[in-house]
């Protein structure tokens, strides 16, 4: 049996994110700058299908923000089976 180690492939999560990034940078490469979102440029290459506007209706509350980038962390973790 292998000994476990957290660099294995198989025991870590799909890094969402750079999943998400990657599919944004091949459909807008021109809203990439030096590696970042050019958050302007994305606006403008999406015309009207951007909200700008600050006050808008929705399900908020404290630490939504926090949760969601929790949310998207890689796991490292791994369940093991009981002997």
């Amino acid at each position: 049996m292998n000994k476990l180690s957290p660099e294995m492939p198989e025991l870590q999560s799909m890094n969402i994110t750079a999943d998400n990034i990657t599919k944004l940078k091949s459909l807008f490469p021109e809203a990439f700058n030096e590696g970042s979102v050019d958050f302007e440029v994305l606006k403008q290459l999406l015309g009207e299908n951007v909200d700008d506007k600050e006050e808008r209706y929705g399900l908020n509350w404290h630490g939504k923000r926090q949760a969601r980038q929790l949310a998207l962390t890689p796991s490292r973790g791994t369940l093991r089976p009981c002997k």
